[in-house]
């Protein structure tokens, strides 16, 4: 049996007819209702043609599957093409040569195992039988047209969308705290409570450069941290505030005001035959596309943004380090500051000793990397104590405008505080009012409605009630007004910096906040007799200073055997004058005989450097 053209044989009759229907979004199936039916009316085809209904087969859960990413598996495809295969398949049945494929591998996959199978392709117009060369230029054709219509759509879409960022005007994806307004652009979301919440995340990781100090905080004081439901521009969360999410707000240079795009770039990476990961990739600034800084509204400045940058690269974790050299709570007080006078590296702690109380400062990459030795390694107590000296002494002379200052900082984070927790309560206030308006609509009669009304007002006025008791509770428990006597005891707090400092309560992690608060780095470079510091302070300031190496302490060496030693190396080695000291019956300081080790230590220790000596 055969039709007009001859191509539809007995022997493709006798095997199953495969409709595959797809659509490229899950909005598209809903709205693209005609193009669906079309391809499910290929079935009527596949009856004209000859195939009995026992054996056409619809396959269809490609439905909402784009052909065009390479990173997704279309799992009615592949089944499709296993059928080939394995010879199952008479005839293949879509609306065009698109619907099978986008990407020129597939299509030509499909096109060459068809051929080797003996599968006709079969549109609503033309049956092609691929083992024919003028079909199988045209399957060819097809295919190759259907990819470079695919990418020619994308990069007309990808050039409009650039021209349109370049002068300012491509609606962007706007993160909690923004909003768009009409004929206005990119604002401050009028919402008091978002305004707040957002302004206090910048505040207090100005304040302590961690970004777990700002969780803490939030967790600490009950605050809630809003994000969009769903999608951009969904309805506002509330939720506890994550490290993630924090890390996300501070990179995000919308809050600064900056109207950018092309931040960032996917990344195509093969990791089996079967499986394509497209992530993407973030870009350093100096690659984005489209940057204009102060463009609209922002809550912290460029200035800042870029510090808080700085700041979060300087604090991450380096993996080559031990757990313990990243310690806070260390009494190493330059961690994070310190920068290699010899190559201009970081430098990095390692505690050692008993209980890890001994700090040495290392510059160690090369070492790490390489395998070379260590640029530089410098006992810490000495420079700590160096440093430490002038940071007290700078805040001597302005202990107490110091001490107001803090007060103030204090009352101002308070109040602060207490406008949060306010506006979170009339937002609660504001949602029972909605509530109830909603209750007093319903027909009372209507019960199936009322009840549902009923008890949502029901759950807005136990919200109300639970945050008045929280709210009450905040502000018993954390007063606004400082007293006299607070306010005394932190005024002399402040006039004895140095006893605070000293103090056995002030733990290591808050010496080395206040450090941060007023030196930006310091540079060390060691030489044979001494250490030489360069503080830069915030204000780009140096200061400069020697500090002495340490010196191994024991029992002094008696002086005849030092000025006996000094009328021997010159002319005899450490170990021939070892032996003449043995020789003449001298012993160390501690009545052992001499080595060629402990003449070496005895001349360094008393200046005594090695000559060269004629062999």
């Amino acid at each position: 049996m055969t039709t007009l053209d001859g191509k539809v044989r007995q022997e493709h009759l006798s095997r199953s007819a495969c409709v595959y229907v797809r659509q490229s979004t899950v909005a598209q199936v809903h709205e693209h209702r005609e193009s669906t039916q079309r391809q499910y009316a290929l079935v009527q085809r596949a009856r004209l043609l000859g195939w009995s209904e026992e054996r056409i087969h619809i396959i269809d859960e490609d439905l909402g599957h784009s052909a065009s990413d390479v990173s997704r598996t279309r799992s009615g495809f592949q089944r499709l093409l296993t059928q080939v295969v394995t010879g199952e398949v008479g005839a293949i049945f879509s609306v065009e040569v698109s619907r099978l494929a986008r990407q020129d591998s597939e299509g030509y996959r499909l096109v060459e195992v068809a051929a080797l199978t003996d599968t006709l392709l079969v549109d609503e117009h033309q049956a092609y039988d691929p083992r024919l060369s003028d079909d199988r230029l045209m399957l060819g054709l097809k295919v190759l047209l259907s990819s470079n219509e695919l990418r020619l759509m994308h990069q007309r879409l990808h050039e409009n969308m650039l021209r349109k960022a370049r002068r300012g005007e491509l609606r962007l994806n706007l993160p909690a705290g923004l909003v768009f307004v009409p004929s206005v652009g990119i604002q401050l979301d009028p919402d008091e409570q978002v305004q707040g919440a957002v302004g206090l995340l910048f505040e207090h990781f100005r304040l302590s450069g961690r970004m777990s100090e700002v969780a803490r905080y939030f967790r600490d004081n009950g605050l809630l941290f809003p994000r969009r439901r769903g999608t951009w521009y969904g309805e506002l969360d509330w939720s506890v505030l994550t490290l993630d999410r924090i890390r996300v707000v501070l990179a995000n240079p919308l809050y600064a005001g900056a109207y950018v795009y092309g931040r960032t770039k996917r990344q195509t990476l093969v990791r089996s035959e079967q499986r394509v990961e497209r992530p993407r990739r973030r870009l350093p600034v100096e690659q984005w596309t489209v940057v204009q800084w102060d463009a609209f509204p922002g809550y912290i400045d460029r200035t800042e943004y870029e510090a808080n940058q700085a700041r979060l690269a300087q604090n991450q974790a380096n993996p080559h380090l031990p757990a313990r050299a990243r310690r806070r709570d260390g009494p190493a007080l330059l961690t994070g500051l310190l920068l290699c006078g010899h190559c201009g590296q970081p430098m990095y702690v390692d505690y050692q000793g008993t209980n890890g109380m001994r700090t040495v400062y290392l510059c160690n990459r090369r070492q790490i990397r390489y395998g070379e030795p260590a640029c530089q390694r410098i006992p810490g107590a000495a420079v700590d104590r160096f440093v430490a000296e002038p940071v007290l002494t700078s805040l001597a002379p302005s202990q107490i405008e110091l001490s107001l200052a803090v007060l103030n900082e204090l009352e101002r984070q308070q109040a602060e505080l207490l406008r949060q927790w306010e506006r979170r309560l009339e937002a609660a206030h504001y949602a029972a009012k909605l509530a109830q308006q909603r209750y007093a609509l319903v027909d009372p009669q209507n019960r199936l409605v009322a009840r549902t009304l009923e008890q949502q007002w029901e759950l807005a006025l136990s919200e109300v009630e639970r945050l008045e008791v929280e709210l009450a509770t905040f502000r018993r428990e954390q007063p606004l007004i400082i007293s006299p006597e607070q306010r005394q005891s932190l005024l002399t707090l402040g006039a004895d910096l140095d006893k605070v400092w000293s103090s056995p309560t002030t733990t290591w992690a808050e010496r080395k906040d206040l450090l941060r608060l007023l030196i930006a780095d310091v540079a060390l470079t060691r030489h044979e007799t001494g250490i030489t510091v360069q503080i830069r302070w915030l204000t780009n300031q140096v200061e400069s200073g020697q500090v002495p190496l340490p010196v191994k302490r024991g029992v002094p060496t008696p002086p005849v055997i030092v000025e006996r030693i000094r009328s021997l190396y010159g002319s005899h080695r450490d170990r021939d004058i070892a032996d003449i000291l043995n020789q003449e019956g001298l012993t160390t300081a501690l009545g052992n005989p001499f080595t060629a080790d402990i003449v070496e230590n005895t001349r360094f220790r008393n200046g005594l450097r090695k000559r060269d000596l004629a062999h």
